[in-house]
């Protein structure tokens, strides 16, 4: 999981490095850019998140962007099995995704 959060990150700067960043995971899902009220980065200089997938696609890697993090986390507590290791990457709370997850996989285990 990564959430394009950071200022460098949310541009589209190393939009083609991300490609090459995350070939090796066996998926990848991409969070939304985070949008903040003060921006003035213009809508071409932003991150994609759906370009990032399609490219990892294109080169065979299973990705998705999914911009809602409730909705990551709805996904990936129905897919997830044992032994998975599901990393989140992100400079700040990814919309709580982490203690979101973690208190869906127990319920799943649990039930």
């Amino acid at each position: 999981m990564f959430e394009p959060r950071s200022n460098t990150s949310r541009r589209k700067v190393f939009q083609d490095e991300y490609v090459e960043a995350f070939a090796a995971a066996d998926e990848v899902v991409i969070g939304g850019v985070l949008q903040k009220a003060t921006d003035r980065v213009a809508p071409e200089d932003l991150f994609s998140p759906e370009q990032l997938a399609e490219d990892l696609l294109g080169r065979g890697s299973h990705a998705r962007a999914i911009a809602d993090p409730d909705t990551i986390c709805t996904t990936l507590a129905a897919e997830a099995r044992p032994g998975d290791v599901i990393l989140l990457m992100s400079n700040g709370s990814f919309g709580g995704l982490r203690d979101k997850l973690v208190k869906r996989l127990q319920v799943s285990v649990a039930g």
